[in-house]
């Protein structure tokens, strides 16, 4: 029999790509649970099974709180071989849970919540920065998304061992719906051309936030020729503000919001465009070290890329030439906006010569390498001799 491993996430799992891809890799090897919150999107995967707590329209400060105890509860009647717990949210509860019912503890870090030099963090962020800062030494395993957020974990928190990287890599696409049928689905086919050029079309995928820079991006079509159409995917709390702003600044014709998508369909309907956007702010570590999916999910899709300077986002774009990076932190967004249209123009002349060199960055980058770093680590474990031995302890 298989040893089982319950997952905490506090999230709805259809939208937790980092989740489903854990899930899915021990998912063969072992019994895996996923604990997460309900949606309205009803979620199946044969590889994982789900638990799914119902969040009450109620107690909306107390729902991480409820969602911790009705975890804990619930790993006490598993009895699982390893908890896996996911976010800084199920940090702490996951340890409790580890340590009544005698499983191994794995932490995920999804996000750095170490405050920067001078930083002052919020009340409640700095209530989950102490609860990690406790648990990372007790785990039995750390993990990271990427190398800059390890090294920053390890030495502010004196790891002795530095945290597994396992990067925020999604696995290809299986299958693409044709051009044509993701066009008609969303509205966005070409309009009657009156130039001898087509369509340009730019996407942007997430979290809808103007605290990102996106505003910068927006402005941008200001100054771009009719033929650069812009896409949002997403959705988020300054959507509504967003769509003011498209209709204020009279870029109706240029910017077109889709909405939020799940992820199948997000994989489908990338290859339409033709560079994708990635924008963040420069506030916080979390932010400067960045680990987003959207690079990987673009390359994939065959997208060129443009995107804010952070140095993870810089270092890939400028050594595997794969679009170009703009520094917006210092400038006001008129001048910013205007720099970043030119640099999509400059992208858009010579796509090819960026699109002739995704191979290499998708080969190189992939999510086989992050799936067996996983697999391996949780082999170390020696988990059918652990689930003898904490029946012994219990028998």
């Amino acid at each position: 029999m298989s040893a089982k491993v319950l997952m905490p996430v506090f999230n709805e799992i259809d939208y937790d790509g980092r989740v489903q891809r854990a899930a899915e890799a021990l998912g063969q090897s072992f019994d895996v649970t996923v604990c997460s919150i309900q949606s309205s999107h009803p979620y199946q995967n044969s590889l994982f099974r789900t638990k799914l707590w119902n969040r009450p329209s109620g107690l909306r400060k107390l729902h991480v709180v409820l969602f911790s105890l009705w975890f804990i509860l619930t790993s006490i009647r598993s009895r699982p071989g390893v908890i896996y717990a996911h976010d800084y949210f199920m940090a702490f509860p996951g340890w409790i849970a580890a340590r009544l019912t005698g499983s191994l503890y794995v932490y995920d870090a999804h996000e750095l919540i170490i405050p920067d030099q001078g930083e002052e963090l919020g009340k409640r962020q700095r209530f989950f920065f102490y609860l990690e800062k406790w648990v990372v030494h007790r785990a039995d395993k750390v993990i990271a998304a990427n190398e800059e957020r390890a090294r920053i974990m390890k030495e502010f928190y004196k790891l002795t061992t530095s945290p597994l990287v396992v990067r925020n890599i999604p696995p290809a696409a299986k299958q693409i719906i044709k051009q044509t049928a993701v066009e008609e689905d969303f509205a966005f086919k070409e309009r009657e051309p009156d130039h001898n050029e087509p369509d340009f079309k730019l996407v942007y995928q997430g979290d809808m936030s103007l605290e990102r820079g996106l505003l910068k991006f927006l402005l941008a079509f200001k100054h771009l020729p009719s033929r650069y159409k812009l896409f949002l995917i997403g959705g988020g709390t300054d959507l509504p503000r967003i769509k003011e702003l498209v209709l204020a600044e009279g870029l109706q014709e240029s910017v077109h919001i889709l909405g939020k998508v799940t992820r199948d369909k997000l994989q489908s309907m990338l290859p339409s465009f033709d560079l994708g956007i990635i924008s963040y702010p420069y506030k916080g570590l979390n932010n400067i070290y960045c680990a987003p999916n959207k690079l990987y999910e673009y390359t994939q899709a065959g997208l060129a890329v443009i995107a804010t300077d952070q140095p993870p986002l810089k270092h890939y774009i400028e050594y595997y030439n794969l679009g170009a990076v703009v520094a917006v932190d210092a400038d006001q967004p008129a001048a910013v906006s205007v720099k970043i249209a030119r640099a999509i123009e400059q992208i858009a002349e010579n796509l090819s010569v960026y699109q002739s060199n995704l191979g290499r960055f998708v080969e190189e980058h992939n999510w086989e390498n992050e799936r067996e770093k996983l697999i391996g680590e949780f082999n170390k474990f020696n988990l059918g001799r652990t689930n003898l031995e904490k029946k012994q302890r219990t028998g």
